[in-house]
């Protein structure tokens, strides 16, 4: 026996990891290991206190315990003299720091974020080994007095908070390297401040703060600098001797202008000033000869100081929303530029020297009045080229042309000349000013995640560094579902931004009938619409159609009130003006001065119901072409998935519509995501089993032939296509295709999509090329932008590619009180769930309990790769979207599956289990082991018919026995020891615990 406590190690550890295991109360066995036991990790529980025995583990030197439930820390931590790290954040309830952890005296790192604490105890000061203090997103007031205490801090963090002062005695923290004091209240900085001559980080956005000390200039080591959202109007010229100082950010202040002295920061590598005031740039930005990003958007500037072109190793330039009615020539200069902006100014011209800009990839020149583009332009290697906000393709087609007076080439397009920026325009001043905000992507915001209860923190701008301050706020439990809603909320949201952002010139029309309004209109008062199209512009609202349509309806104004004007009704006449074949300007201002008694007679879009609608148009023929015939009507469509992974596994729509269907789009993408069990879903579950059938038996695709090209021409059914992508070089395609694949394919085919009425295409096909655009070796991105994009007839080439091995359809049904029984391992983002291929991201069958409903199923089996429930992908999907998805499905539940891995061999490959079974027989349990076996397990959280809301397992959390974490209930103690050495070193099997006063 000896020898094999030898060869398993000592029997006390030095480190215990039991995160995410569902534990609501601090473990007893931990006490056998005090004498050893340096690291304690307990995070993600429900823990609500922490017993005076944690005094005796005298050896700890890492304690971590957030996410739990702790409403307080016991004196006893007083006695932990080693301690060198310590994690209590995001427990919500815990309200104070006890004064005895100042007895910590080697305490060098310690987090209390997320919390309720509202003042740290004076005595705290005395940790003089405390390098690392982090207090974000509490309810703190203020700082301690005195922190002179404090001389070894490096880094102080306390963001989101509700400090209004900073305490005179911060300047005593000689050796502070980052201090963010970011989105509190402050409103002045002491003059001290200025003492932290080793500050190299300094945050204080979102603050109320109105100037700056001009102390600011001992600041000798400082690189970032963040005052952004405050309401500074001037910059002290101190401000300019902050020699070291590499990335500035000024965005929403009140600033009018910029000293002269900023050419000071000769190691200036990003200044960010957009929204703010400012009119001109000082010359002496010119010798900033280091700086990479300059952003100028948002502000009122005329014109760019000449010297800009010595800014040679300048790569972004953002001037966007400016009143720039010229560029210098010298841009020219600027060899570095890879992205130009200047979006939304007053030009006419663009200096030719910009085509000398080699390295340009991005130019923006949208909304402006730019007459014509040096062909020298046309010749660069532009990824994107914005003429304007309504152009389909990022490139326009440009060509040669001639000015036969001059002798100029210059490069003609549809697009040029520009006219003054009409389309969709305002009616009413006020409702302009309330759409000219500041674009949340040009904002750079040093932050916690999304808080469904705060404003949305949004990503840097192209091209931007990624911020060394950014954070991510891990949620708690009890948030997760209203989390889950703000998600779906703002998915549906930015399904409308992205809608609205493309043209309605590829919509298919509707029938229309006519409609009139009448209200009256007291002079001054706003109509509240807007309208679009009309002679004179761009292009025609509507193709062969250069009508007066309504493309906004303002909430509250008149045509809202009275209740009888829709979105995209084309106005044919008011009064006796007719707006037949009247230019959009005439239109705009006949609406602006009409008042009185006003009678509108419309022509309104008839919009069929979904489940009667058919395709209509004309179909191309060719000779190699399978031609869609809309013969059939349409059924109820396939309930549309709600996972957070709809972007990997991206429905393919091109819905063309813009805001004026915003309330019709959210309403239909609710009712999609509804999984009761309706008469309306019971229609669709009738088709979904018809669907299931003919994915596994190819039904009416029994034609196809495998290993095939073939080329499909596809009408839009209601303008989807209907169906999902998965792959690209920079995505998974499993099951498809092996990992490192980068084609693209389909991974579900919508019941009477058009993809499905073609009766040619089918779930893993491979997809070569949409019209005319290879997708092979390119991103998924790049792949749903093409399909996207696509107009009403879409010509594709695919490969039948053999159906997935094993692929089979499985219903199982349960009554109203059976368990599901099924749990489930993997998800993007998530800990594998394959255990013989740790890069795939799929979704597995990882347990079935007996006695449920899924054990009635011979079908299934543990290793089987779940492809579809109810219809929904989770191709691409998280663990925790999973999860969700089972939660919510209904009985029948329909399981779409396929060969995914053998468990016989995944047991093989980590043989813990069979270990941990020879333990078991050698060896009797221990009393410890005895009394958790009596005890009943918790219920398995991933068993989707019981649980509730439970956080996603960490991702660097480990495995046991092959199962999902948080799919097991807690392991007994010994077991759990077994489990935290990872394999280096296993303990002896389970004997009787030592008696006290005895020693190993």
């Amino acid at each position: 026996m000896s020898v094999f406590r030898q060869c398993l190690g000592p029997r006390q550890l030095e480190e215990i990891d039991r995160s995410g295991q569902g534990i609501n109360r601090f473990p007893e066995d931990l006490h056998r290991h005090r004498k050893r036991l340096q690291t304690l990790i307990l995070d993600g529980n429900a823990i609500r206190e922490i017993p005076a025995v944690i005094g005796n583990f005298n050896k700890l030197q890492k304690l971590s315990i957030s996410n739990n439930e702790l409403e307080t820390l016991p004196e006893a931590i007083s006695r932990l003299t080693h301690l060198q790290e310590l994690n209590v954040s995001h427990n919500t309830a815990l309200a104070e720091v006890p004064e005895e952890v100042q007895s910590c005296k080697s305490l060098a790192i310690l987090d209390i974020s997320a919390t309720a604490v509202q003042a740290l105890p004076d005595t705290m000061t005395q940790l003089t080994t405390l390098t690392h203090l982090t207090i974000n997103d509490s309810e703190l007031k203020r700082l301690p007095a005195d922190m002179s205490g404090l001389s070894n801090l490096k880094v102080l963090e306390a963001r989101e908070n509700m400090l209004k002062f900073l305490p005179v005695s911060i300047a005593s923290l000689k050796r502070l390297q980052r201090l963010d004091l970011g989105s509190n209240e402050i409103e002045g900085l002491p003059r001290t401040i200025g003492c932290l001559v080793g500050l190299e980080e300094l945050s204080l956005d979102e603050n109320g703060l109105t100037e700056l000390p001009p102390e600011l200039n001992g600041f000798s080591a400082l690189r970032e600098l963040d005052i952004s959202k405050n309401a500074l109007v001037k910059l002290p010229s101190e401000f300019c001797e902050m020699k070291a100082l590499t990335d500035l950010y000024l965005s929403e202040n009140c600033l009018t202008e910029l000293p002269e002295e900023i050419g000071k920061l000769t190691n200036l590598t990003l200044l960010k000033v957009d929204g703010n005031q400012l009119t001109a740039l000082p010359e002496s930005i010119a010798s900033l000869t280091q700086l990479k990003e300059l952003v100028l958007s948002d502000n009122a500037i005329d014109t760019l100081p000449t010297g800009i072109g010595r800014l040679t190793k300048l790569e972004s330039l953002h001037a966007d929303k400016n009143h720039l009615t010229s560029v210098p020539y010298q841009i020219g200069d600027c060899a570095a530029l890879h992205i130009l902006t200047l979006r939304d100014n007053q030009l006419t011209e663009v200096p030719r020297s910009i085509g000398q800009l080699s390295r340009l990839r991005v130019l923006d020149l949208a909304c402006n009045q730019i007459q014509r583009l040096s062909y020298s332009i046309a010749e660069l290697k532009l990824s994107a080229l914005w003429l304007s906000e309504k152009q389909s393709k990022s490139v326009p087609n440009l060509q040669k042309d001639i000015d036969t007076d001059s002798g100029d080439v210059f490069a003609a397009c549809d697009l040029l000349p520009q006219q003054p920026r009409d389309t969709d325009s305002e009616l009413a001043n006020e409702e302009h000013n309330e759409q000219k905000a500041h674009d949340p992507d040009d904002e750079r915001h040093v932050a916690f995640a999304p808080d469904p209860n705060k404003p949305e923190v949004v990503a840097p701008i192209i091209g931007e560094r990624q911020n060394v301050l950014t954070r991510t706020k891990t949620p708690y439990r009890n948030e997760l579902k209203e989390i889950k809603a703000v998600a779906r909320k703002k998915h549906m949201e930015d399904k409308r931004a992205s809608v609205a952002s493309r043209s309605l010139s590829a919509s298919p029309d509707l029938p229309r009938e006519p409609a009139e309004a009448t209200f009256t209109r007291d002079p001054g008062a706003s109509l509240g619409i807007s309208v679009a199209g009309g002679t004179g512009v761009e292009q025609p609202f509507r193709e062969d159609d250069n009508g007066v349509f309504i493309t906004k309806i303002k909430e509250g104004g008149l045509a809202d009130e009275c209740k009888q004007f829709c979105m995209w009704d084309k106005i044919l006449q008011v009064n006796e003006f007719s707006f037949e074949d009247i230019s959009h300007d005439t239109a705009v201002q006949y609406l602006k001065e009409a008042t009185g008694l006003l009678h509108f007679k419309l022509s309104r879009e008839v919009e069929p119901k979904e489940e009667d609608a058919t395709a209509t148009g004309a179909l191309a023929n060719s000779t190699n072409s399978v031609v869609v015939h809309d013969d059939q009507p349409e059924q109820a469509a396939a309930v549309a998935s709600p996972l957070a992974a709809a972007a990997v596994a991206a429905s393919v729509s091109n819905d063309d519509s813009t805001q004026a269907r915003e309330k019709h789009e959210d309403e239909r993408m609710e009712e999609k995501s509804k999984l009761t069990m309706t008469k309306e879903a019971e229609a669709t579950l009738g088709d979904l089993d018809k669907h299931l059938e003919d994915s596994i038996s190819e039904g009416k695709k029994e034609d196809i032939v495998d290993g095939i090209e073939e080329e499909i021409t596809l009408q839009r059914v209601n303008r989807s296509l209907g169906m999902s992508i998965v792959g690209g070089n920079d995505s998974s395609s499993l099951p498809f295709a092996p990992a490192g694949s980068a084609d693209v394919f389909i991974s579900k085919v919508v019941i009477q999509g058009a993809a499905d009425k073609s009766g040619r295409l089918r779930m893993g096909d491979r997809i070569i090329e949409v019209d005319g655009q290879l997708l092979s070796n390119q991103s998924h991105n790049f792949a749903v932008a093409a399909l996207i994009n696509s107009g009403d007839i879409v010509k594709m080439r695919v490969y039948h590619q053999a159906q997935p091995d094993g692929l089979v359809a499985v219903d199982i049904h349960r009554s109203l009180d059976e368990r599901l029984g099924l749990s489930i391992k993997g998800g993007v983002d998530s800990r594998p769930g394959n255990p013989i291929d740790k890069d795939d991201e799929g979704i597995f069958v990882s347990k079935i309990r007996e006695q449920s409903a899924a054990s009635k199923c011979p079908e299934l089996r543990v290793g089987q790769r779940l492809v579809e429930v109810n219809g929904q992908t989770l191709l691409g999907a998280t663990h925790f979207d999973a999860v969700a998805v089972l939660k919510e499905a209904t009985t029948p539940v329909k399981l779409l599956l396929c060969d995914g891995y053998d468990e016989a061999l995944a047991r093989s490959v980590s043989p813990a289990d069979s270990l941990r079974e020879s333990l078991q027989q050698i060896s009797p349990p221990s009393p410890s082991a005895m009394k958790a076996e009596e005890l009943p397990s918790p219920p398995e959280m991933d068993d989707v018919d019981i649980s509730p809301e439970t956080l996603p397992p960490p991702p660097d959390a480990e495995e046991e026995q092959g199962e999902d974490a948080a799919a097991m209930p807690a392991p007994p103690p010994d077991d759990a020891d077994l489990r935290v050495e990872s394999g280096e070193e296993l303990p002896p099997p389970p004997m009787e615990d030592t008696a006290p006063g005895a020693t190993d």
